[in-house]
Order: C-alpha cells, then sequence, then structure tokens
C-alpha cells in the first residue's frame, strides 16, 4: 500500500511515494504513470489511474486547480475506496466548484481528512459542503482556513453540524465570521463529536467573545480552543479566566492577541488555574500582564501541576513581573517549556535561580530581550548546574562577544542541551571562537543557530576547524554573517559538510 502520493506544480507534477517501505520503482511503473504533465494530472485522475494502487493519502495543494479540475477529481472521488487524507488547499477553485464536493462527503465512506483552505470559496462552498457534512459519517478532521466566507457562510456550516456526530476537528480562522459566530456556538453547545475548534482571526469582537464563554461553560467535549486575533477584550478575558475554573475538557486554550489589557482576566485566570487541572497549553501571548497579574500568575505556577506549555511572548512583561512569576517557577513541578519572547525585562537573575533548581522545564525562549552579555553569563553559569534542558533561544538578546564566552562554557560541560539558537546577536569572531571551542569537546548539541552575527572569515575559520572535530552537530545556520568566501571556496566548504550547513 503506498501511503502517500503528492503532486507537484512544476512543468511535470511527479508523484513522489513514501510508506513502511521503499516501493521499487520498477512495481510503481507496473501500477501507474509516474510524471504527469499538469494537463494530464487530473485526466488520468478522471480516469481513476491514479487511484490504481491503493493511495491512502493525497496531496495535490497549490496545484492551481480551477472548478473544471476539482469537477474531475471529485467523479474519481465519488467510487474511491482507499483514499483517507485529501489535501487541496491553496488552489483556484471557488465555491461554485464545490457543488460536486458536497456529493463527496455524501457517498464516500473512507475519506476522514480534507483541507479545502486557502480556497476563495465563500458563502457558495460552504452552503455545499454543509448539506454533505449533514449526512456524512466519517470526515474527522475539516480545514476551511481563509476560505473567504462570513456571517452566511458560517450560519450554513452550523446547519451542517447540528446534524454531524463524527467530525472531531474543525478549522474555519482567518474568515469573516464575526457576528456568525453565535451560529456557530449554538451548534456546538449541544455536539458532542468536536474536540477542536480553530476560529483564530475572525473578528468576533466582544459580542463574539460573549458567545465563546457561554461555550465553556456549557460544551464538555471541546478540548482545543484557537481564539488568537479576535479582540474579545478584557471584560470577555475575565468571563472566559472564570469559566475556567469549571471547565473539564480544555486541554488546549490560545487566547493571544485579543487586547486583554489590564490585570483583571489575568487575576480571574490564575485563580482559575489553582483549581484547573485538565488545561495543558496556554498560549496569552500579545496581552498586556501588568504587577498585579503577574504576582497572581506566580501564586498559580505554585500550586497547579498540570499546565505543560506556557506562552507569555509580548506581554510587556518588566523585571518585577518577572521576578513575580519565576517565584512559581521555582517550585513548579509540571512546566515543561515557558515563552518569555519581546517582553521589556533585562534582569534574568530570577530565571537564572529557577533554571539551577527546577527539574521539569526542558525548553525556554528569550527571543528579543535585551539581556545582554550580564544576562548571558547569568543563563550561562545556571546552564552549568541544569541537566534537564534540551532547547534554549536566547536569539536577538545582544548579546556579544563577553556574553558568549559564558554560553560557550556552558556548552563544554552541559550534556543535555540539543539545541540551541544565537540568532541576531553580537558574535563577531570572537564569540563565535568561543562557541566553537565548546563545539569541539560538547557531544550532544545537534542544532546551532549563529545568523546574523556579524561573523567574518576568522570566525568562519574558527567555525571549520570545530566541524573538523565534532561528531555529532546535524545542523548549522549562519545565514547573512561577513564572510568574504570567493565562490569556489563556500562550494567546497558546502560540499565538505552537506549534512550539516544551512
Amino acid at each position: 500500500v503506498v501511503e502517500s502520493a503528492r503532486v507537484n506544480s512544476d512543468d511535470t507534477a511527479c508523484y513522489d511515494f513514501f510508506g513502511g517501505q521503499v516501493v521499487p520503482e520498477e512495481v510503481v511503473r507496473n501500477c501507474v504513470k509516474v510524471c504527469y504533465t499538469k494537463t494530464e494530472v487530473l485526466e488520468e485522475i478522471r480516469k481513476e489511474q491514479v487511484f490504481a494502487i491503493d493511495i491512502i493519502s493525497l496531496d495535490l495543494s497549490v496545484n492551481d486547480i480551477e472548478n473544471q479540475g476539482l469537477s474531475i477529481l471529485t467523479s474519481a472521488l465519488k467510487v474511491n475506496h482507499t483514499v483517507t487524507h485529501l489535501d487541496l488547499s491553496s488552489n483556484k477553485f471557488t465555491g461554485e466548484g464545490l457543488q460536486g464536493f458536497g456529493d463527496v462527503l455524501r457517498v464516500n465512506k473512507t475519506l476522514t481528512s480534507i483541507n479545502i483552505g486557502a480556497n476563495n470559496i465563500g458563502d457558495e462552498g460552504l452552503q455545499f459542503i454543509s448539506e454533505g457534512l449533514k449526512v456524512n459519517n466519517t470526515l474527522k478532521s475539516l480545514d476551511l482556513g481563509v476560505c473567504n466566507f462570513g456571517i452566511l457562510g458560517v450560519e450554513s456550516l452550523s446547519e451542517g453540524l447540528k446534524l454531524n456526530s463524527t467530525l472531531s476537528e474543525l478549522n474555519v480562522s482567518y474568515n469573516r465570521i464575526q457576528e456568525g459566530v453565535e451560529f456557530l456556538v449554538e451548534a456546538l453547545i449541544g455536539n458532542t463529536s468536536i474536540t477542536s475548534l480553530n476560529i483564530g482571526h475572525n473578528n468576533i469582537g466582544t459580542a463574539g467573545g460573549f458567545h465563546i464563554v457561554e461555550l465553556l461553560k456549557s460544551n464538555n467535549t471541546l478540548k482545543t480552543l484557537i481564539l488568537n486575533l479576535n479582540e474579545i477584550g478584557s471584560a470577555n478575558g475575565v468571563r472566559v479566566g472564570h469559566a475556567l475554573r469549571n471547565n473539564k475538557s480544555l486541554t488546549h486554550l490560545d487566547i493571544s492577541s485579543n487586547s486583554l489589557e489590564g490585570a483583571g482576566f489575568y487575576i480571574l485566570l490564575c485563580e482559575s488555574l489553582k483549581q484547573n487541572n485538565t488545561l495543558r497549553i496556554l498560549d496569552v501571548s500579545c496581552n498586556t500582564i501588568e504587577n498585579r497579574g503577574s504576582k497572581s500568575l506566580g501564586e498559580a505556577l505554585e500550586v497547579n501541576n498540570t499546565l505543560t506549555e506556557l506562552n507569555l511572548n509580548s506581554n510587556q512583561i518588566t523585571d518585577l513581573d518577572l521576578e513575580n512569576i519565576c517565584s512559581g517557577l521555582k517550585v513548579n513541578k509540571a512546566l515543561t517549556y515557558i515563552n518569555f519572547n519581546r517582553n521589556h525585562f533585562q534582569d534574568v537573575q530570577p530565571l537564572g535561580e529557577v533554571l539551577k533548581v527546577n527539574t521539569t522545564l526542558t525548553r525556554f525562549s528569550l527571543f528579543g530581550n535585551s539581556i545582554g552579555d550580564k544576562g548571558a553569563e547569568i543563563i550561562g553559569s545556571a546552564l552549568l548546574e541544569n541537566s534537564v534542558l534540551t532547547r534554549v533561544n536566547l536569539s536577538g538578546a545582544d548579546i556579544g562577544p563577553e556574553g558568549l564566552q559564558f554560553i560557550g562554557e556552558a556548552l563544554k560541560v552541559n550534556s543535555t542541551i540539543t539545541e540551541i539558537d544565537l540568532y541576531c546577536n553580537y558574535a563577531y569572531d570572537l564569540g563565535t571562537k568561543y562557541i566553537c571551542e565548546a563545539l569541539k569537546v560538547n557531544e550532544t548539541l545537534l542544532r546551532l543557530r549563529l545568523s546574523e552575527n556579524f561573523i567574518g572569515d576568522e570566525g568562519c575559520e574558527s567555525i571549520l576547524e570545530a566541524l573538523r572535530v565534532n561528531n555529532t552537530l546535524k545542523t548549522l545556520v549562519i545565514a547573512n554573517n561577513n564572510f568574504q568566501l570567493t565562490e569556489d571556496e563556500l562550494n567546497n566548504i558546502m560540499q565538505s559538510y552537506a549534512n550539516i550547513f544551512s
């Protein structure tokens, strides 16, 4: 059984076959033509030659398929009994072209995942899909992101969802749902099959936010809710925080970029986190935490034992806020990843203390925080003692050669870190040398990023010298530096270390 077939939109569209074992070329040729021109692809689909072998996953994304081509494909899918995953994203068909696709949903009994995202199907397309969903009992995942439908479209979709009892994953992000979210919530309150809903970037506003709160109160099935970029406002943020106290199903919540200003949201959210024992992933990036909010979060992290990933990117976190949060991180036994990207703190001493004693945190990111050489010294000192971290992001942190010396010393003895990102700092040749000295003895680092670090020829030589000794590094990213190499020299280097350089 061939598990996947990918059709490319180049001058010739070739099928690439993947699976548990390599399919010999002669076997493939005996089953189906391997190469098609773009015109021939859909003609072969019409003849069902594409399905002459048992393809399970068919990727036709980015192929300029228009309505006529989609019609040919839907005719084949009506009688196909092997394809379970179908990707039609980023093509050129419209809502009119989906008329026959509704029939596919009615009669096809094998498709479990369909991606129609990034096609201009509009409200009309949603009507056809809805009719199919009313009787379909096999589809599990449906991606309708960036499909240019609005209130009428989501109203039609909601009618289909009321009668469908098998769909578990739905993506309607980046459309124009707005107040139409009321129809969607009405359908989902009584729904017992959908566990994942992505409604991000739909401009649902404060009115829509109110309906989402009602969904969190009433639905006991939803596990993942992506609500980013919807401007639901601070008042609804407070209501969401309160609703999580009694919600027993949600494990992943993304409420980023929703104009949640003031400490009220965080205070109510954190009170809920003290009692909630189901939420695992929380993204509150691009909001505003304030001092009272950070204090509440620190207190919640002291007692919460289920949250494993926390994204605090762009929350205007100050030095005092970081200290408040880290007071909880010192004793927290559940969190494995925290994102502090693009905040306002510089003193990372509290975080350094956390890294010395915390035994569960395996990843952290400080991208875009101006911690400087002093901050790098603090982090480097902590990494000398830490034995659980595997991935560290210190990119865009204003670290120069002096700070990188401390990071290099840590990498000489640390035996757990497999990935470190130092992109967009000020390594120059000297800082690069410090990192490369560590590479000569480090046996665990797999990925290193040193792009945009003003590295010159001497730094490049340090890198090459380290690579002659290091046998474990798999990926090295050094783009946009100041090497003055000839084209021949660069080609020779790339060929010598083709398995590493990116």
